[in-house]
């Protein structure tokens, strides 16, 4: 028993690293296509990995974590975005003060991203993690249509329906 523990361990090491060894190569490849490809699968295991967690060990069906990565993703992205580009970004409606002109590394902005996201799912899931089957499916569903009506007019915030551009390429 102790020596397929071992094995396996020794298994899943050798994965990872050659995982990093790949993604180390793709981004001292310079080929942008790979790199926002290698970018984007990464988000998407993220998230799928979220989806399991949630419909597969518990058995709920949440339709929330669109909504979440959605506030980690602006919020990481406005905190990335350089100060003089937020002025020309943001033309029609000026950003909200405090984020106007504040600018953090990318590291420091994910996991900002991450924790705001991470409290909203913690308020959010008090109530509705209460809820089973089809109840909870409609109310994490009303919550991720909420978040994307916010962000679709909240002008100040998130440029509105404009969206935001030029955020950085390692965000």
């Amino acid at each position: 028993m102790k020596q397929k523990k071992i094995v396996s361990l020794g298994l899943s090491i050798l994965l990872l690293a050659l995982l990093a060894a790949g993604l180390l190569a793709v981004e001292g490849s310079g080929n942008n296509y790979m790199l926002r490809i290698v970018r984007l699968c990464a988000i998407n295991i993220v998230l799928a990995l979220s989806m399991n967690l949630i419909n597969g060990f518990t058995g709920l069906f949440s339709l929330g974590q669109a909504g979440f990565m959605a506030i980690g993703a602006y919020t990481t992205a406005l905190l990335t975005i350089p100060v003089a580009k937020k002025q020309m970004i943001f033309m029609i409606a000026p950003l909200i003060p405090p984020l106007d002109t504040l600018t953090l590394p990318f590291g420091v902005t994910l996991l900002i991203g991450g924790l705001i996201a991470a409290a909203l799912a913690f308020l959010v899931g008090l109530p509705c993690l209460r809820l089973r089957g089809d109840y909870l499916a409609i109310a994490t569903l009303g919550f991720s249509e909420i978040i994307r009506v916010l962000i679709t007019n909240a002008q100040s915030l998130t440029n509105g329906a404009q969206g935001l551009k030029s955020i950085p390429g390692n965000a």
